[in-house]
């Protein structure tokens, strides 16, 4: 992130680029893709701007998904995007918000090591991580189908994923056990929070740029969305401070 220009590669959202543009006496931040925009709340600098398109995209994730407040949330999958999917859940007051990954993750948020010498293990650990819940919202990004199979046998009965991986592996279902016996409500999107601002209204995340940016306007609650940006090159290391609530 480099003066009004966010440029950015992420395993969850591929490549991306988000710009902060005059418009009259205010400013607006658009997307690579063109399109009309959002407008910029005045006193916001640039950074805390082109962070909001993608603090509204998560949020609509867990919207859809309806995460409720002592539900367990899982997010599966590394980078950045990753950790701020986990990030929010633990705003929208998920018990635990868990990160299943390769890194580490914003304070606040059980994170459980993926191990692919080791899928047992690390399905025990996850199952033990959501024991006490009695519903829980899964979100993929990694597309990877060992995560996947994971995934399938650790969601709860009537538990919601969503299937937003950019990787696509091909991964074979257990209708009966894993979605029927379940009753499991599976989606499938594409995120692209770029996209979302390429019409002439915002996208499916459009809904939640206000409620983005009132959050943005808090200095602490800025301060950990832009640190799930300071990782090294692959994304795999995210440091974080979480304000409670």
């Amino acid at each position: 992130m480099a003066g009004d220009r966010l440029a950015e590669t992420d395993p969850a959202l591929g490549s991306f680029e988000f710009r902060v543009v005059p418009d009259g006496s205010t400013s607006r931040v658009v997307g690579s893709s063109g399109g009309v925009g959002v407008p910029v709340p005045p006193g916001f600098d640039a950074a805390r701007a082109m962070t909001a398109p993608l603090l509204a995209r998560a949020l609509a994730v867990w919207s859809e998904l309806g995460l409720e407040l002592g539900q367990a949330a899982v997010v599966s999958g590394d980078g950045r995007f990753a950790a701020l999917l986990s990030l929010v859940a633990l705003w929208r007051g998920a018990l635990p918000s868990v990160l299943l990954g390769q890194g580490q993750g914003p304070a606040g948020v059980v994170v459980v090591s993926f191990r692919p010498d080791d899928p047992e293990g690390s399905l025990n650990a996850l199952k033990m991580a959501i024991a006490t819940r009695p519903s829980a919202a899964f979100v993929d990004v990694s597309g990877r189908a060992s995560v996947l199979d994971l995934l399938f046998d650790a969601l709860p009965r009537y538990g919601r994923l969503m299937l937003a991986g950019r990787a696509g592996e091909r991964t074979t279902i257990d209708y009966y056990n894993h979605w029927h016996r379940k009753g499991a409500v599976i989606l499938a999107r594409v995120i692209d929070p770029a996209a979302d601002l390429a019409g002439s209204t915002p996208g499916p995340s459009g809904m939640h740029i206000a409620r983005a940016f009132g959050l943005l306007a808090d200095d602490a609650r800025a301060a950990a969305c832009l640190a799930c940006w300071q990782s090294d090159k692959d994304g795999s290391e995210v440091r974080s401070t979480s304000p409670s609530g």
